[in-house]
């Protein structure tokens, strides 16, 4: 998935992190041929002694500004997103070393899941300066997957089509109650997949039945 709006929230101080992520994030999609494309994101740096609620603030105005203007119809700002990728894609937070990590993700990550739902991803200013390739490489694929891109694919012979499901399915038993396990696969690379567990009876099987026909 194409990283072409995105946002990054910061200190001051981390402002260059911030960059430097950005950099990567190119470079790194380029030499593992991820087959993704990364524009360069939003910074949005506030003062270094801001706290929790500053932040907070921070997420809720550009939300405001540039997520909801996009959904009602409005003026958009920044240069426009591609029909299939419009609006913003996903915040990205680098956590402040002077705070503590735990209670500022908690905080922060309920406030863009309750207030701003926009995809979201964590990383330490610590972690960005240990300058290790494979943890940015980390980052890019977990983004990559959370917007709904593959985290892996596999290479199959030519003796299998690509048109080709997998399916399996199983029971577990559990005194009289019995639930059955139902999934399937739906792309090419057969690595997405429809999963349900239904109670075992006529209803179950109605369940499993109407989904997959």
């Amino acid at each position: 998935m194409n990283f072409q709006k995105w946002a990054i929230f910061c200190l001051e101080k981390d402002i260059e992190n911030g960059k430097y992520l950005q950099d990567k994030f190119y470079s790194l999609s380029e030499s593992y041929g991820l087959n993704i494309f990364v524009d360069y994101g939003d910074i949005v740096s506030l003062h270094n002694r801001s706290q929790i609620e500053d932040f907070k603030d921070a997420i809720n105005s550009y939300f405001k500004d540039y997520v909801q203007s996009d959904v009602k119809g409005g003026k958009k700002k920044g240069p426009a997103a591609p029909k299939e990728q419009a609006g913003v894609q996903f915040f990205l937070v680098i956590i402040p070393d002077t705070l503590r990590q735990e209670h500022f993700y908690t905080a922060v990550k309920n406030k863009i899941n309750s207030d701003s739902p926009i995809i979201s991803q964590f990383v330490t200013s610590k972690t960005i300066n240990r300058d290790n390739d494979r943890i940015y490489l980390n980052i890019v694929r977990q983004i990559n997957a959370k917007l709904g891109g593959d985290l892996w694919r596999m290479n199959f012979g030519t003796e299998i089509s690509p048109k080709t499901m997998l399916v399996g399915i199983d029971v577990c038993h559990k005194g009289k109650q019995s639930i059955i396990g139902f999934v399937a696969t739906y792309d090419q690379y057969l690595c997405k997949y429809y999963t349900q567990a239904s109670p075992q009876g006529q209803k179950g099987q109605e369940i499993i039945q109407s989904n997959v026909l």
